[in-house]
């Protein structure tokens, strides 16, 4: 194995999705190939993107488990918190630092719901 490609993940609101990955994180759009379903791809960093491919259906699990997470560096996690409440984004859990090896500090993203 080389590395991490990318990370997909079932939505059930594609341009929610959108908003917040790309205009609240700043993520940037990737070229998609034309697939059968709906989706979009987003940059990571590090050659790693995100996938979000839109399921309408989707069960949504706010439990805030371990179990099923992916986390993001930033370089001031506190200041990021604070401008996603400023902008009405709504956490399941408190978004704590966790110092890392690196020296920076990640937060998982659990569920977030923005208001319309």
């Amino acid at each position: 194995m080389i590395g991490l490609n990318h990370y997909s993940i079932a939505v059930s609101g594609l341009q929610k999705s959108l908003a917040f990955y790309h205009q609240v994180l700043g993520m940037d759009l990737l070229p998609r190939p034309d697939f059968n379903f709906s989706g979009a791809w987003l940059d990571c960093g590090n050659g790693i993107s995100l996938h979000l491919i839109l399921q309408e259906d989707i069960m949504v699990n706010q439990s805030g488990g371990r179990h099923l997470h992916f986390a993001f560096t930033m370089s001031d996690i506190l200041q990021t918190k604070n401008e996603l409440l400023n902008q009405g984004i709504r956490m399941v859990k408190n978004i704590k630092p966790h110092l890392m090896v690196n020296f920076r500090y990640s937060f998982r993203l659990l569920t977030i719901t923005m208001r319309s």
